[in-house]
Protein backbone atom coordinates (compact mmCIF):
# COMPACT_ATOMS: atom_id res chain seq x y z
CA UNK A 1 0.00 0.00 0.00
CA UNK A 2 3.05 2.20 1.01
CA UNK A 3 4.66 1.42 -2.58
CA UNK A 4 1.53 2.57 -4.24
CA UNK A 5 1.33 5.56 -2.52
CA UNK A 6 4.88 6.32 -3.20
CA UNK A 7 4.49 5.64 -7.19
CA UNK A 8 1.18 7.60 -7.75
CA UNK A 9 2.56 10.49 -5.36
CA UNK A 10 5.75 10.55 -8.09
CA UNK A 11 2.68 12.01 -10.46
CA UNK A 12 1.10 14.20 -8.39
CA UNK A 13 2.15 17.76 -8.40
CA UNK A 14 0.63 18.51 -5.02
CA UNK A 15 2.00 15.66 -3.00
CA UNK A 16 5.36 16.91 -4.38
CA UNK A 17 4.77 20.20 -3.29
CA UNK A 18 4.15 18.77 -0.21
CA UNK A 19 7.19 17.07 -0.22
CA UNK A 20 9.11 19.91 -0.79
CA UNK A 21 7.56 21.90 1.98
CA UNK A 22 8.62 19.15 3.92
CA UNK A 23 12.13 19.47 3.25
CA UNK A 24 11.99 23.54 2.99
CA UNK A 25 11.03 24.04 6.60
CA UNK A 26 14.05 21.36 7.39
CA UNK A 27 16.38 24.03 5.97
CA UNK A 28 17.06 21.24 3.14
CA UNK A 29 17.00 23.75 0.41
CA UNK A 30 18.11 21.91 -2.68
CA UNK A 31 16.33 18.71 -1.74
CA UNK A 32 13.20 21.12 -2.14
CA UNK A 33 13.95 22.54 -5.03
CA UNK A 34 14.12 19.36 -6.97
CA UNK A 35 10.67 18.36 -5.55
CA UNK A 36 8.90 21.84 -6.82
CA UNK A 37 10.27 21.79 -10.00
CA UNK A 38 9.43 17.78 -10.73
CA UNK A 39 6.07 18.83 -9.78
CA UNK A 40 6.22 22.02 -12.11
CA UNK A 41 7.60 19.32 -14.59
CA UNK A 42 4.31 17.57 -14.44
CA UNK A 43 2.26 20.93 -14.16
CA UNK A 44 4.07 23.45 -15.31
CA UNK A 45 0.95 26.24 -13.95
CA UNK A 46 1.35 24.80 -10.44
CA UNK A 47 0.99 28.22 -8.70
CA UNK A 48 2.23 26.67 -5.23
CA UNK A 49 4.81 25.22 -7.11
CA UNK A 50 5.86 28.02 -8.72
CA UNK A 51 5.67 30.05 -5.46
CA UNK A 52 7.55 27.52 -3.31
CA UNK A 53 10.42 27.28 -5.61
CA UNK A 54 10.28 30.95 -5.94
CA UNK A 55 11.15 31.53 -2.12
CA UNK A 56 13.46 28.76 -2.48
CA UNK A 57 15.96 30.39 -4.26
CA UNK A 58 15.04 34.01 -2.72
CA UNK A 59 16.41 31.84 0.73
CA UNK A 60 19.54 30.22 -1.01
CA UNK A 61 20.37 33.81 -2.76
CA UNK A 62 19.83 32.91 -6.03
CA UNK A 63 17.57 36.23 -6.88
CA UNK A 64 17.49 36.37 -10.54
CA UNK A 65 16.11 32.68 -10.37
CA UNK A 66 13.43 33.45 -8.00
CA UNK A 67 12.33 36.60 -10.02
CA UNK A 68 11.99 34.30 -13.36
CA UNK A 69 9.40 32.23 -10.77
CA UNK A 70 7.58 34.93 -9.54
CA UNK A 71 7.15 36.88 -12.80
CA UNK A 72 6.17 33.65 -14.88
CA UNK A 73 3.68 33.32 -11.69
CA UNK A 74 2.22 36.90 -11.98
CA UNK A 75 1.54 36.22 -15.79
CA UNK A 76 -0.69 33.00 -14.17
CA UNK A 77 -2.18 35.02 -11.17
CA UNK A 78 -1.68 39.05 -12.53
CA UNK A 79 -2.86 40.84 -9.33
CA UNK A 80 -1.82 38.43 -6.38
CA UNK A 81 -0.37 40.79 -3.59
CA UNK A 82 1.92 38.41 -2.58
CA UNK A 83 3.27 37.61 -5.83
CA UNK A 84 3.99 41.55 -6.74
CA UNK A 85 5.66 41.60 -3.22
CA UNK A 86 8.28 39.35 -3.50
CA UNK A 87 8.92 40.92 -7.25
CA UNK A 88 9.48 44.13 -5.91
CA UNK A 89 11.07 42.95 -2.78
CA UNK A 90 14.07 41.37 -5.20
CA UNK A 91 14.28 43.99 -6.93
CA UNK A 92 14.98 46.13 -4.38
CA UNK A 93 17.87 42.77 -3.42
CA UNK A 94 18.72 43.66 -6.57
CA UNK A 95 19.00 47.63 -5.59
CA UNK A 96 17.34 47.73 -8.71
CA UNK A 97 15.41 50.90 -7.25
CA UNK A 98 13.24 52.55 -10.00
CA UNK A 99 12.36 48.45 -11.14
CA UNK A 100 11.40 47.78 -7.48
CA UNK A 101 9.60 51.08 -6.84
CA UNK A 102 7.18 50.68 -9.83
CA UNK A 103 6.25 47.09 -8.65
CA UNK A 104 5.05 48.66 -5.24
CA UNK A 105 3.14 51.46 -6.75
CA UNK A 106 1.68 49.11 -8.78
CA UNK A 107 1.25 46.94 -5.53
CA UNK A 108 -0.29 50.09 -3.50
CA UNK A 109 -3.12 50.03 -6.13
CA UNK A 110 -4.12 46.90 -5.00
CA UNK A 111 -3.55 47.28 -1.28
CA UNK A 112 -3.73 51.21 -0.62
CA UNK A 113 -4.06 51.74 3.08
CA UNK A 114 -1.19 48.86 3.65
CA UNK A 115 1.11 50.32 6.09
CA UNK A 116 3.98 47.85 6.04
CA UNK A 117 4.18 48.61 2.04
CA UNK A 118 4.28 52.43 2.69
CA UNK A 119 7.11 51.95 4.78
CA UNK A 120 9.13 50.10 2.45
CA UNK A 121 8.72 52.53 -0.44
CA UNK A 122 9.51 55.20 1.83
CA UNK A 123 12.58 53.69 2.76
CA UNK A 124 13.31 52.57 -0.93
CA UNK A 125 13.30 56.50 -1.37
CA UNK A 126 15.59 57.37 1.89
CA UNK A 127 18.25 54.66 0.26
CA UNK A 128 17.90 57.02 -2.65
CA UNK A 129 18.51 60.22 -0.68
CA UNK A 130 15.02 61.31 -1.99
CA UNK A 131 13.93 62.72 1.48
CA UNK A 132 10.87 64.78 -0.05
CA UNK A 133 9.03 61.40 -1.37
CA UNK A 134 10.37 59.12 1.80
CA UNK A 135 8.13 61.65 3.98
CA UNK A 136 5.33 61.64 2.39
CA UNK A 137 5.47 57.78 2.65
CA UNK A 138 6.15 57.47 6.10
CA UNK A 139 3.47 59.87 6.81
CA UNK A 140 0.90 57.85 5.11
CA UNK A 141 2.18 54.47 6.75
CA UNK A 142 1.98 56.47 9.73
CA UNK A 143 -1.79 57.41 9.41
CA UNK A 144 -2.63 53.99 9.30
CA UNK A 145 -0.55 52.76 11.60
CA UNK A 146 0.45 55.66 14.12
CA UNK A 147 1.80 53.11 16.95
CA UNK A 148 4.86 52.21 14.80
CA UNK A 149 8.26 53.02 16.15
CA UNK A 150 10.28 52.79 13.54
CA UNK A 151 7.74 55.47 11.41
CA UNK A 152 7.63 57.53 14.41
CA UNK A 153 11.57 57.64 14.84
CA UNK A 154 11.86 57.96 11.13
CA UNK A 155 9.66 60.94 10.94
CA UNK A 156 10.90 62.42 14.19
CA UNK A 157 14.63 62.28 12.82
CA UNK A 158 13.00 63.76 9.82
CA UNK A 159 11.56 66.87 11.53
CA UNK A 160 15.13 66.97 13.38
CA UNK A 161 16.68 67.15 10.13
CA UNK A 162 14.70 70.23 9.16
CA UNK A 163 14.96 72.40 12.58
CA UNK A 164 10.97 71.58 13.08
CA UNK A 165 11.62 70.53 16.92
CA UNK A 166 8.23 71.20 18.26
CA UNK A 167 6.94 68.46 15.78
CA UNK A 168 9.83 66.21 16.27
CA UNK A 169 8.92 66.19 20.03
CA UNK A 170 5.33 65.20 19.34
CA UNK A 171 7.03 62.14 17.61
CA UNK A 172 9.31 61.40 20.46
CA UNK A 173 6.78 62.19 23.42
CA UNK A 174 4.55 59.65 21.32
CA UNK A 175 7.22 56.93 21.15
CA UNK A 176 7.88 57.47 24.62
CA UNK A 177 3.96 56.85 25.61
CA UNK A 178 4.56 53.63 23.60
CA UNK A 179 7.80 52.43 24.85
CA UNK A 180 7.72 54.10 28.38
CA UNK A 181 10.59 51.74 29.73
CA UNK A 182 13.17 52.94 26.47
CA UNK A 183 14.82 56.02 28.13
CA UNK A 184 16.05 57.06 25.02
CA UNK A 185 12.72 58.82 23.64
CA UNK A 186 12.18 60.88 27.20
CA UNK A 187 16.02 61.93 26.63
CA UNK A 188 15.36 62.69 23.24
CA UNK A 189 12.36 65.17 24.50
CA UNK A 190 14.29 66.54 26.88
CA UNK A 191 17.31 67.45 24.48
CA UNK A 192 15.05 68.83 21.93
CA UNK A 193 13.34 71.25 24.46
CA UNK A 194 16.64 72.28 25.85
CA UNK A 195 17.64 73.28 22.24
CA UNK A 196 14.45 75.07 21.36
CA UNK A 197 15.07 77.04 24.65
CA UNK A 198 18.44 77.69 23.66
CA UNK A 199 17.41 78.71 20.32
CA UNK A 200 14.95 80.88 21.76
CA UNK A 201 17.03 83.11 23.38
CA UNK A 202 19.36 83.66 21.01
Amino acid sequence: MQTKQSKSDRYNPYALVNRGNIHFKAGELEKAQEYYQESLSIESGCAEALYNLGLTFKTMGNIDSALECFEKLHTILNNCPEVIYQIAALYDIKQDIQQSVDWFMHLITIVPTDPGILTQIGAIYDQDNDRSQAFQYFLESHKYFPSDISTISWLGAFYIDGQFHEKAIQYFERASLIEPQEVKWQLMVALLQKERKLSAVF
